[in-house]
């Protein structure tokens, strides 16, 4: 059961940076709380001052004004060890340390809990162990960390931070250097952590569709440099998504939160024929990104079919019919159909 009580409060905080006597607010003062448990993920367009609110939130660095709270007390009153016993961060610069295998890494991660001796007791093996059960690393803890691959390294360093055992997980970009699965695993890890051990964690990202999905909120940074919070859906409901990240040639559908470009010219008319189900779905994200739509009244009319191994498309119009083994041979022929 979530908490009723903020992991985290802020209050009338204002991000940006300091020069001289003079300040570059990125961020407009706002108010937040934070509840154990949560997932929630940073959006807004580049240089809208995510990874400086990253930073800021973590005590990196100091804000233009305002404060932050963990627990009820000031961020900037913990000693460093305190700090790092509430809250762990993981950023997306890679990492120079020299000649260091990936299990003395991971290792470091425990300082905030180790004793005066320094050395790891049962316990911190054993959270350093499920730590990297659970990022599916256990393949290369023998290798050098300059050796890894990005994707590999980022890994890697949420495990530290795993291992590090705070309440308060921040992320800038976790999912930057990896491949579509990866982001996907690494999402639903972090997601898991959030339900299973009450970990709250805030992570920045450009992964929108996959924010969407995950986030149990978001904060959304926008064009006048205020922060817009709600559930995904909220958001959607109320146009927020699609004003922070608009760009001309560009729409965005509220229904599956994803962008596309503006038709440039008359769809062309299709009247579609055939069962529900996977197939058409395909077709019909076939069609779409032909410029094709359905008109019940078109002439040229296109089915297809579905036996246990094979598919076929059928296009008819007055005078002919064109049988297709696979989408690939429809679109081409559609394309060269299209004015």
């Amino acid at each position: 059961m979530q908490s009723t009580k903020p992991l985290v409060r802020i209050e009338n905080l204002r991000v940006g940076y300091r020069q001289g006597k003079q300040s570059l607010e990125l961020i407009r003062p706002f108010a937040q709380e934070v509840y154990p448990g949560e997932l929630i993920c940073l959006l807004g367009p580049n240089g809208s001052g995510k990874s400086t609110l990253m930073r800021t939130l973590s005590g990196l660095q100091k804000p233009l004004s305002g404060s932050i709270f963990i627990h009820g007390n000031n961020l900037f009153h913990y000693s460093r060890k305190a700090l790092a016993k509430q809250l762990s961060l993981v950023l997306t610069e890679r990492i120079r340390i020299g000649p260091m295998k990936v299990y003395h890494m991971l290792s470091l991660g425990r300082y905030p809990h180790l004793g005066w001796t320094g050395r790891l007791s049962d316990r911190d093996k054993s959270v350093i162990q499920e730590a990297v059960r659970q990022t599916g690393i256990d393949n290369f803890l023998e290798r050098q960390v300059e050796e890894l691959s990005d994707g590999e390294t980022q890994k890697v360093m949420i495990a530290r931070a795993l291992i590090q055992d705070t309440p308060l997980i921040f992320l800038d970009e976790p999912t930057a250097h990896l491949d579509l699965p990866n982001r996907l695993e690494i999402l639903e890890l972090l997601r898991r952590l959030t339900r299973e051990a009450g970990k709250t964690i805030i992570l920045s990202t450009h992964e929108l569709s996959l924010a969407l999905r995950m986030a149990d909120r978001i904060w959304l940074l926008q064009a006048d440099q205020s922060l817009h919070t709600g559930s995904p859906e909220d958001l959607l409901w109320d146009g927020a998504l699609g004003r922070a990240f608009a760009k001309p040639g560009y729409q965005f559908d509220e229904h599956t939160g994803s962008f596309f470009p503006e038709k440039t010219k008359a769809l062309q008319e299709l009247r579609l024929v055939g069962e529900a189900g996977r197939l058409a779905d395909l077709t019909h994200l076939a069609l779409q990104r032909l410029n094709y739509t359905h008109q019940d009244q078109a002439s040229l009319v296109l089915r297809w079919k579905q036996t246990d191994e094979t598919c076929h498309w059928i296009l008819e119009d007055k005078s002919t019919t064109r049988i297709f083994d696979s989408i690939s041979e429809l679109s081409r022929y559609l394309r060269a159909l299209a004015p």
